[in-house]
């Protein structure tokens, strides 16, 4: 991979679109990466800045005159509208701005940077051309300006065309040459901080998008996961093709290289990006959908400006970020969008238009102004869902639209016509209340029997049941071999991990239960989960993606933790015939992955010449000579010597390290 210092030149225009789509849904390698617009229905705006003029050209790809002008403007009252612009858009952001003022308000600043920035010709050609794609051509220095809002009279730039943004810049960057073939890699990196509801929502709708997708042909294996750290991300960024981050970021305005995404115990810098330049190559596409992530300053010096400044020099091909403040839950329904498009066979820029569209439509938040393509917008990553779908069809697959119990921006009244909408919901749930009453009544005996989590507090390690649910009709069949391989494996393999999971007999009253409250939580998203009942369950989804014969030939399986609300594990693999390989199937690919995410931990209660006495016991799992480490006192292992006669708590000493132990210190099992 080469490492070049000249400028970044605009990917060459290939016109490869037939006029008839494949049937079979095919990744097309990003090395031939086609586009999906013939030239004449795109224009390039290329833009220079040499102090205060502005050299601006536009022109088709292909054409051999080229319309260019000049105009002088004052930088220092460019800066302060563009500040007044962002100051403007991250205050309504935060109060849930949607309405007519917040539109027309942006709307006229739109139109005094357009003012200021194109040249009457320039204005001209946009306001008349029926061109679906503008190619943004920017030179360093006016990366920071926000062209996608700029509004020549007849709507925002970013609302009438596909557009995306190439940078010439004289920084050090490395070229793309990532070779992708199908099944694509993905990876979702969903709220590492767990405080962001519809980040969760928004990991789990995306991974339903996906497994449609793969309903014919696998061409996309997901991996999800939430808890993360800075060297996690470092090693194992280049694994993969797509990768989407939904959580929080933050735009260092003194130095932009610490610019990053926020982690539970860490972050993950620009920085660090720019420090992974060369080598193995970078993903295609990185989504970050989180606050500023994609504000930037002029790339005028060596160090990187931000984290899409970071990344593309990295040699990521399509990024897509927000240039200020979003609210979780109107940014997670555009990125759901997104890939609902993206998937469906549109073009990374056409996704992008049609998700700000659908947000438009739906009069909902104006977070679809805060989104940037970086990258040539006529390429697309996969095929239309089918031969007779053009670009313009509607994608058939579906977008859910969930409800935040923590942030609740104000958007208004609903409209009336939703109103019999709702009321016939929230009648279904009651009906479908009663019916649970009466079987919780008929059922409180059975849940007499049944251990309850006995978890003390966040970190000790409690009792849970996994419920293995079907996602689609054919899947029942699969979820009730699942639910068998899991629990054989446990009780054949992990008889000690049987003590802290078991599964839940799918013909059970308990089953039923939990069926029903999952049931009416997905008639009205509204409802709360009833305490002490589903809430300490993990669910486990099973979904067929392929079936041969009487078997399922590929399935794809979600572990998700309820009380925690968030995606364990995701996973999508061939489904062995035979009962011993389906039992080895579920030990690596349920059974250890829950271990790994759930390790035995507790805390220290006693400290005496009798030993170190731990708060949990063979009721979860602990087994003699098992060796634990203490938080605090990393070089400090313990080992178990004798087991409580109450089953919750044991007792241990000191092999390795300081043996000045106190109460509450916290420990955790030493593979």
């Amino acid at each position: 991979m080469e490492v070049n210092s000249l400028k970044i030149c605009r990917l060459a225009c290939i016109n490869s679109k037939s006029d008839n789509f494949p049937r079979r849904r095919e990744v097309f390698p990003l090395k031939s990466m086609k586009q999906d617009s013939p030239n004449h229905n795109s224009l390039c705006l290329r833009v220079i800045r040499k102090g205060d003029l502005f050299d601006v050209r536009i022109h088709k790809p292909d054409a051999a005159m080229r319309l260019r002008d000049k105009i002088l403007v004052s930088v220092t009252e460019i800066e302060d509208q563009c500040r007044e612009m962002i100051e403007y858009l991250n205050k309504a952001s935060r109060k849930g701005g949607h309405g007519r003022y917040d539109i027309k308000t942006i709307e006229r600043m739109g139109r005094m940077l357009a003012d200021k920035l194109l040249p009457l010709k320039i204005k001209e050609e946009l306001a008349k051309t029926d061109a679906e794609y503008l190619e943004l051509d920017l030179e360093d220095e006016v990366v920071h300006i926000p062209w996608e809002l700029l509004n020549v009279g007849n709507g925002f730039l970013c609302q009438r065309f596909n557009m995306g943004r190439m940078t010439d810049t004289s920084q050090k960057f490395v070229s793309h040459d990532r070779k992708i073939s199908n099944p694509l890699q993905m990876w979702i990196l969903a709220n590492p901080r767990n405080d962001l509801n519809s980040a969760n929502t928004e990991c789990d709708n995306i991974c339903s998008i996906i497994d449609q997708m793969n309903e014919n042909d696998a061409l996309i294996n997901l991996h999800t996961d939430s808890d993360i750290n800075r060297n996690y991300i470092n090693k194992v960024l280049k694994d993969f093709d797509i990768v989407h981050f939904a959580g929080h970021a933050d735009f260092n305005v003194q130095d932009p290289s610490q610019s990053c995404w926020k982690l539970k115990d860490s972050d993950f810098k620009a920085e660090d990006v720019h420090n992974m330049m060369g080598g193995a190559d970078m993903p295609s596409l990185v989504f970050s959908n989180a606050c500023q992530s994609a504000r930037t300053q002029e790339w005028t010096g060596a160090s990187p400006f931000g984290l899409a400044n970071a990344f593309m020099r990295a040699g990521v091909k399509h990024y897509i970020g927000t240039s200020w403040d979003i609210m979780d839950e109107p940014g997670s329904r555009f990125a759901q969008s997104f890939y609902k498009y993206l998937l469906s066979g549109m073009t990374a820029g056409e996704a992008v238009r049609q998700a700000r569209k659908a947000m438009i439509e739906k009069g909902d938040e104006i977070c679809w102004t805060s989104y940037v393509l970086y990258g040539n917008p006529k390429e697309r990553y996969f095929e239309p869902v089918n031969a007779e779908i053009s670009d313009k069809a509607e994608p058939v697959l579906p977008i859910f639209h969930p409800i935040s119990d923590n942030n609740k921006p104000t958007r208004g009244k609903e409209p009336s016509t939703e109103s019999s909408v709702n009321s016939r919901k929230i009648l279904t749930a009651i009906i479908s209340g009663i019916v649970l009453l009466t079987v919780i009544s008929s059922t409180i005996i059975a849940f007499s029997t049944i251990r309850k989590t006995d978890t003390k507090d966040d970190w000790t390690s409690g009792f849970k049941s996994i419920a293995v649910i079907h996602e689609n009709q054919q899947s029942s069949n699969a979820a009730d071999l699942v639910a068998k391989d899991i629990e054989s494996c446990l009780t054949d393999d992990c008889p000690n991990i049987i003590k802290r999971f078991t599964v839940v007999n799918r013909n059970s009253a308990e089953f039923e239960l939990i069926m029903k409250e999952y049931e009416i939580g997905h008639i009205d998203p509204a409802y709360k989960l009833t305490d002490g009942i589903i809430n300490m369950y993990l669910l486990l989804y099973v979904r067929v993606i392929k079936e041969n014969s009487d078997l399922p030939n590929i399935i794809s399986i979600r572990l998700t933790d309820v009380q925690k609300a968030k995606v364990i594990f995701q996973d999508q693999s061939e489904y062995p015939v035979s009962r011993q390989a389906r039992k080895a199937w579920a030990r690596d690919h349920v059974v250890r992955k829950m271990i790994e995410r759930y390790p035995l931990r507790g805390e220290i209660t006693e400290v005496s010449d009798n030993g170190i006495e731990l708060n949990i016991g063979d009721n979860v799992g602990v087994d003699m000579k098992q060796k634990f480490r203490v938080l605090g006192k990393e070089d400090t292992i313990l080992e178990i010597v004798s087991m409580k006669a109450d089953s919750n708590s044991s007792v241990a000493k000191v092999i390795k390290g300081n043996s000045d132990l106190s109460k509450n210190l916290k420990v955790i099992f030493n593979e």
